[in-house]
């Protein structure tokens, strides 16, 4: 019987690919080149907006097409959009006066650029990223303490939506939201950030997205994530790997546990199949 081996792998940036430092490591990048030697395809999906999965792959010096804002857009790495999802502006106003009403943090992503209202953890880490790749890698972002101004200039190309440092007498009010608005579905923990996208689109789509454009069955597909936003395509591959370092729910949805990511865990992974 062959020795089974993906030609597809598909790698959640943060906490999965990225070590704790939100860094890139040699035996990471040398696992990932010696698989597209032997033919696999690298397929990043992230919940990230596309100019900072770009930057990732650069450092990773990866080609294909990237999945981002959790399979609410599918890009080839030289930026055409080949498949696209947006969130609807009505909602969105909604989600900005929500968050302009508890005073949390927002992002707005639209038009390849963030639009927060205050200053973040998010736009931090894409400060620190800014740093490491070459200007034409850069991540846009820009100040805007009234985000319904960037939802109605660019309503037609919103990816995302994100809110962070959620207090728990606010959680009612956002499930409210939720139901209020079947058009758009949420992300993460409902405690320290929480992503909105549009519904119909998680990572598990983006995956069977990829892996008919490539012409691979899903049955040659493995997927590699941490966070429960990664469930849904860690139950599309054929294998599906949690990090140690993952969430429990994303442990019991997998179906191998690779070691985590600050040993190098999606690098031993590979090596596993393709040694």
């Amino acid at each position: 019987m062959a020795f089974w081996r993906p030609r597809l792998i598909a790698l959640d940036i943060d906490g999965t690919m990225l070590d704790p430092a939100s860094a890139l490591t040699n035996a990471t990048l040398r696992a990932i080149q010696m698989a597209r030697e032997k033919g696999a395809h690298i397929v990043l999906c992230s919940g990230r907006y596309f100019p900072g999965v770009r930057a990732i792959a650069w450092q990773a010096r990866l080609d294909g097409i990237l999945i981002v804002g959790n399979g609410a857009q599918i890009r080839t790495a030289d930026g055409a959009i080949l498949f696209h999802r947006g969130l609807d502006p009505v909602p969105c106003r909604a989600i900005a006066g929500f968050a302009e009403k508890w005073g949390l943090c927002c992002n707005l992503y639209a038009a390849d650029r963030i639009y927060f209202n205050r200053d973040n953890r998010v736009i931090d880490a894409y400060v620190k990223l800014n740093r490491e790749v070459p200007p034409e890698y850069c991540c846009a972002y820009c100040s805007m303490p009234d985000l319904r101004t960037a939802i109605e200039e660019y309503a037609g190309a919103i990816l995302k939506m994100e809110v962070l440092s959620l207090p728990g007498e606010a959680l009612p009010e956002l499930l409210s939201l939720s139901r209020s608005y079947p058009q758009i579905a949420y992300e993460g923990n409902l405690q320290s950030s929480v992503e909105i996208h549009a519904a119909g689109v998680d990572k598990g789509t983006g995956l069977r997205w990829a892996a008919e454009y490539y012409g691979i069955p899903l049955e040659s597909t493995m997927a590699f994530g941490d966070g429960d936003n990664d469930i849904p395509m860690l139950r599309m591959a054929h294998i599906g790997v949690a990090m140690q370092n993952g969430t429990l729910a994303v442990q019991n949805a997998a179906d191998a546990i690779a070691p985590d990511n600050a040993n190098d865990g999606v690098a031993r992974m590979i090596y596993q199949y393709y040694m």
